[in-house]
């Protein structure tokens, strides 16, 4: 973040400079209307219609991630949970002991 503010800051810095050393009045010409404004003034003008454009782009790219998080997390809440019921566990806990008990049984009898 902070580096993000220090290029800003020396971005805006060489703007300002840049138009100072350009202050001579040039020509504007559009297609209503003609008029006459420094150019340093155009410059300016011309850094922060940019600057406002790049930032509405971004907000909406910022606001399509977040609609589109916001749908992934109703995806995830939505799915079934991963876990198994508590009686199908007991099951498997009462088949895994009864081959254990079997384990044992046969390693009785061959000891015997």
């Amino acid at each position: 973040m902070q580096g993000s503010l220090i290029a800003l800051l020396v971005t805006a810095i060489i703007v300002a400079v840049f138009a100072v050393l350009n202050a001579e009045t040039v020509s504007i010409n559009l297609l209503f209307a003609k008029f006459e404004l420094s150019q340093a003034v155009v410059i300016l003008l011309s850094a922060a219609l940019g600057a406002l454009a790049m930032f509405l782009l971004n907000t909406v790219k910022v606001l399509k991630l977040k609609k589109e998080i916001k749908q992934l997390n109703k995806q995830i809440t939505a799915q079934p949970t991963v876990t198994e019921p508590k009686v199908a566990v007991e099951n498997k806990v009462n088949a895994a002991n009864a081959t254990i008990e079997k384990t044992e049984i046969n390693k009785d009898e061959h000891e015997s």
